[in-house]
């Protein structure tokens, strides 16, 4: 029985890996395309604030992956 899940385990946590791997890229741009949309949309003084925040969320991410 430990044999057969530890199999399992393996098989599943290879399909998410691979599952992530495709959709990580496609994740991104689409989060990019509406990123710029979103910054077309705002005053400079809201491009300034809304940026300031992308780059406040990605440095803590970063600081969390790094601790991990």
């Amino acid at each position: 029985q430990k044999a057969t899940v530890d199999s399992l385990y393996f098989f599943y946590g290879q399909r998410l890996s691979n599952l992530t791997t495709d959709f990580r890229p496609r994740f991104l741009d689409v989060m990019s395309d509406f990123r710029a949309d979103l910054r077309q949309i705002l005053t400079e003084d809201q491009r300034v604030m809304y940026d300031s925040l992308v780059h406040e969320r990605e440095a803590g991410h970063t600081s969390r992956r790094r601790n991990n």
